[in-house]
């Protein structure tokens, strides 16, 4: 399996949920932002892995199925991952690089940084309408994993984590940053 193929999968399903799941009327408690934080350090440890040019072992992919698996029924509506499902003989798995890196690439890891730093920095100040900003980011963020998704990044992929089919989801690398507009100009201009 492609490496970039999984993990935008984990992350363009969780960005779905969080880009309408956010409950900007409701009160933030403490524990409501103790888990958008969770999130964003699932996001940041996904966004290590894309940026990264080799293969992914079991042992480094295992902090984002546990993840996953520690939010099935909230962020996630699947069944749990059994990580052995997708190992080879030698209880090894690994997910493989492609090798292919150009600027767009660059770019959509950029953004992806940017925008978490971001929804961390407005987490951390709350200032007046924080809440409606951190939810337009998180719809800025969801296209852009959707450049790796199964079939826009290679079409002979026959499964995934989460055993979706999103093809029709995928995007080229330069439509999901034309389709994250927003997040192309500069954070600091949107106040």
């Amino acid at each position: 399996m492609y490496k970039n193929a999984v993990i935008s999968e984990l992350l363009y399903y969780m960005a779905l949920r969080l880009k309408g799941g956010i409950g900007v009327k409701k009160i933030w408690t403490k524990k409501y932002r103790d888990r958008l934080e969770s999130i964003l350090s699932f996001m940041e440890k996904s966004t290590d892995l894309l940026e990264t040019r080799r293969d992914i072992t079991k042992e480094e992919i295992m902090p984002l199925v546990d993840f996953v698996n520690g939010n099935i029924g909230s962020l996630f509506l699947v069944k749990r991952i059994d990580i052995e499902d997708f190992c080879n003989n030698d209880s090894e798995l690994i997910l493989v690089d492609n090798g292919s890196w150009d600027i767009y690439d660059e770019n959509i890891i950029r953004y992806m940084r940017q925008i978490i730093s971001e929804v961390r920095e407005r987490l951390k100040n709350r200032q007046k309408g924080y809440k409606r900003k951190i939810q337009d980011l998180f719809h800025d963020y969801h296209n852009l994993p959707r450049a790796y998704l199964s079939k826009a990044y290679d079409p002979n992929i026959q499964t995934t984590f989460l055993g979706k089919d999103y093809s029709r989801w995928a995007l080229s690398k330069t439509s999901a940053l034309e389709y994250s507009q927003k997040c192309i100009m500069p954070l600091s201009t949107k106040i």
